[in-house]
């Protein structure tokens, strides 16, 4: 706060998004991918405990820095969890619908939960290991309506070298 400005800082990451990176040079190697998932769930694990549900993970929003480090990047749709008082925190809206969670596409924002920030975190995997979203072909209600009723085809349909232990863990 300075006088009655709010502001706050963060640092910068001399990088590109993932979804960047997957535009410029295709599906991440699966090591590369699985080692930015992990970083990302570690922020995940974080901001959780901490009370806050980010709403919007995907490729866009994990920024990679030269030494291919992941950062999870814009809270600006983040969310106390249930039973936390105190955080103000924007946003009402669902996030972006081929990386939301399929209760969220269903039943709306209401059913964010830790859960559907590790399911989004599974479908960013997913871009990562396969150069697309795992809904394609679709907008608009068909897409919300696939997310909500359908089962994300097999990362390995797309990639039939990935390993199946990586597999799950996507599918997870």
């Amino acid at each position: 706060r300075e006088d009655d400005r709010l502001y706050f800082t963060m640092d910068y990451i001399d990088g590109k998004s993932a979804r960047q990176r997957v535009e410029d040079e295709g599906a991440f190697p699966p090591r590369e991918a699985a080692a930015l998932r992990a970083d990302i769930a570690s922020a995940l694990e974080f901001v959780h405990k901490a009370g806050v549900l980010h709403r919007d993970v995907k490729p866009h929003n994990v920024l990679i820095d030269r030494a291919g480090r992941g950062y999870l990047s814009d809270f600006g749709l983040a969310k106390a969890s249930e039973g936390q008082s105190g955080l103000t925190l924007s946003g009402a809206a669902l996030g972006t619908p081929s990386y939301m969670a399929p209760e969220i596409a269903a039943r709306g924002a209401k059913e964010a939960s830790p859960a559907s920030d590790v399911y989004s975190l599974g479908a960013t995997l997913y871009e990562m290991l396969t150069g697309k979203p795992p809904f394609t072909g679709l907008s608009g209600i068909d897409l919300i309506r696939a997310v909500a009723e359908t089962e994300a085809p097999s990362p390995r349909v797309v990639r039939p070298d990935l390993h199946p232990d990586l597999e799950v863990i996507c599918q997870k």
